[in-house]
């Protein structure tokens, strides 16, 4: 009947490796809580390792106490885990740089952990030196394991990464089992085939608890084992070689000590959870921030863990570079809901925005009387748009949005600064509140929304250019229309509105709207040479100027359009042949400047252990300080090269 339970709750309780734990020693004597899952909720359950001085003592109900917020709560259910459940495996250096004491202390430490495991528990060994090797599969037989660690030798590299990888591969995949995996090892990996990330990753897929023993010799590379550990969510712990036994005991104390304690939760969302065993409930104290599931949620609980009446706050272990996060669970409800509830607050006022009047979006002086079939609803609606539009207006105003009016001018974008501007603050609130739904974090939202304000403007620069690239490449047959027009009588503003008839877009509104201008009353030169300025286009400016010369001194405008027309086509196979011969030096541009990052990218994704230095040190930040500045000082200079005027 208890054997049952136990399974029945090692099946409900995912483990996960020593509460995200990378420290220096393991508390030789509290209780630690190793787990909260909430998934059964109301019912709680809760994996947790008790004191060494109840090791030999089987803890029921009465000596446990959980509180919730200081409130005390009935454990109704206790189970310890049994020695036919549990599986550990132990993974050995024996390159060569263990020869001698370090080997010698390392099989004597193992052999000594051996005879503190529970009957029936199952052991593994796995050496590794150039190569990962199985000198022992899964067996209860403790002499057997003890015989194949005396065969141990130490030689050759150092091949920790494929040692992990073949070692969580020979857990069962027994529902109840209780997973354990030991590294010993003095250095850094030097051949392995896996990285640090699968090596981290395959131990937490096997659901293992992770300590890692770091044997402090001459070639000791503490680094990458706190990495690792970290990665893995697992615990670290240096020791000399004449201390290994100590460390192995403190170890077997925490794999046979550990217990599942069921209580049924009356907390919800952030609760302090407190754990206790002795009899007055005061004894080695653990406490553990969690959030339980609101009404609807289950899941896995977030913690942070204090031991020993000191807090070392711990969180979940983070996602491995290069694979998914997880799903969020209860850690995050609120912040999901608020995010979810701002996605559908800004659909809903990007909806009153495009129900406002058609005329809105129509620059000034173009608006048309239209006869108006809306609903008192839909009135309302619009006027709610139209007040957001005005407060941006006013604001725009005040801040000087001559740059924005013309770039919506130069993009053809029939759109008022002040439209602009809440149709783009609109879209990065929906788009912040998908970001932070998606990871829970206020900070990835943030940086996201920046990014669309950014991105918004980006876009509408990249609009302007392509626009104003297609008018300068009309503009020559265009010259050469209205030569053609006014050879045939017609005065400049007509041949200008007969040819808007005619060509495409943009040379179409821009024409349109100089013959708009000069019947409102404006000087028809005037209208051209502000059709280019709002366009950049040095060519019509010439043209401007060469209409005005001709204005003052007279002569044949046909004529002069006409060469004015030959002279920019010049101009423009003179630009296109200088630029299909830059071609490859602006490809070996972008390559230059996209190596850097593109290598970056991959060796973060691939082995992010390895540029870790880069983040986490002060001469790391120093270095990448630097080489940014580099990068741009060098691509200024190879934008300047590329700067051909023709």
């Amino acid at each position: 009947m208890r054997r049952s339970i136990v399974a029945m709750m090692a099946a409900a309780l995912l483990l996960i490796p020593q509460a995200g734990l990378a420290q220096e020693e393991l508390p030789p004597s509290a209780v630690t809580i190793e787990r909260v899952e909430a998934g059964t909720y109301p019912d709680v359950l809760v994996l947790v390792t008790a004191p060494t001085e109840f090791l030999t003592t089987d803890l029921g109900p009465d000596e446990w106490v959980i509180t919730e917020d200081g409130v005390s709560q009935d454990v109704f259910q206790v189970a310890r885990v049994e020695g036919d459940q549990i599986e550990v495996v132990l993974v050995i250096d024996t390159s060569g740089s263990m020869a001698g004491d370090g080997i010698d202390g390392a099989t004597t430490a193992a052999a000594n952990f051996l005879s503190r495991l529970p009957e029936g528990a199952q052991v593994a060994v796995v050496g590794f030196g150039s190569t990962a090797e199985v000198v022992q599969e899964f067996t209860p037989d403790l002499e057997a394991v003890g015989s194949a660690l005396d065969s141990l030798v130490a030689t050759g590299e150092t091949a920790l990464y494929d040692a992990i990888t073949t070692a969580a591969g020979l857990f069962s995949e027994s529902s109840d089992a209780q997973r354990s995996l030991i590294v010993l090892t003095d250095g850094a990996d030097t051949v392995s085939g896996a990285s640090e990330t699968q090596a981290a990753l395959s131990i937490r897929n096997a659901e293992s608890s992770f300590f890692a023993v770091e044997l402090q010799t001459g070639e000791t590379a503490t680094e990458p084992l706190a990495q690792l550990a970290l990665a893995a969510g697992g615990a670290k712990v240096g020791s000399t070689p004449e201390e290994l036994e100590a460390v192995y005991d403190e170890i077997a104390n925490r794999i046979v000590s550990r217990y599942v304690l069921r209580y049924q939760s009356e907390g919800s969302g952030s609760t302090t959870l407190g754990v206790a065993v002795g009899q007055e409930g005061l004894v080695q104290p653990a406490t553990s921030v969690v959030r339980l599931p609101i009404t609807g949620t289950v899941g896995d609980v977030a913690r942070t863990t204090t031991t020993t009446g000191s807090t070392t706050t711990t969180t979940a272990p983070p996602p491995i570079q290069g694979f998914a996060a997880p799903v969020p669970t209860v850690g995050q409800p609120g912040m999901i809901w608020a995010g979810l509830a701002a996605v559908f607050i800004g659909l809903g006022l990007l909806l009153l925005f495009f129900l406002q009047p058609e005329t809105a979006g129509v620059p000034r002086g173009r608006q048309s009387v239209r006869p108006s079939f809306r609903t008192s609803r839909q009135r309302a609606v619009s006027g709610l748009a139209r007040g957001l539009v005005s407060v941006a207006d006013r604001a725009a105003t005040r801040a000087g949005s001559t740059g924005l009016d013309g770039a919506l001018e130069r993009a053809g974008l029939r759109l008022r600064p002040g439209e602009y501007a809440v149709l783009t603050l609109l879209v990065a609130v929906v788009v912040l509140s998908i970001g932070i739904s998606a990871t829970g974090s206020i900070i990835i939202g943030i940086v996201v929304f920046a990014a669309v304000g950014a991105a918004s403007f980006v876009f509408l620069s990249y609009l302007g250019r392509r626009r104003q690239r297609t008018f300068e490449q009309q503009l020559p047959d265009v010259l050469g229309m209205l030569a053609s027009t006014i050879r045939t009588g017609y005065a400049p503003l007509q041949a200008t509105e007969l040819v808007s008839r005619e060509v495409d877009s943009p040379t179409k509104e821009e024409f349109g709207r100089v013959v708009a201008e000069a019947r409102l009353g404006r000087d028809y030169i005037d209208a051209m040479a502000a059709s280019a300025v709002r366009m950049r286009s040095q060519d019509l400016t010439w043209v401007v100027e060469a209409m005005e010369i001709n204005r003052d001194v007279g002569g044949d405008i046909a004529e002069l359009l006409d060469t004015v027309a030959q002279t920019i086509r010049e101009r423009e196979a003179l630009r296109r042949l200088i630029s299909a011969l830059s071609a490859e030096g602006r490809l070996s541009a972008w390559v230059l400047i996209a190596l850097p990052f593109g290598l970056a990218g991959f060796l973060w994704t691939t082995n992010p252990g390895y540029l870790q230095p880069l983040v986490t040190t002060t001469m790391g930040i120093i270095m990448i300080a630097f080489a940014v500045l580099s990068m741009a000082v060098g691509i200024w200079f190879i934008t300047k090269i590329l700067d051909l005027e023709a």
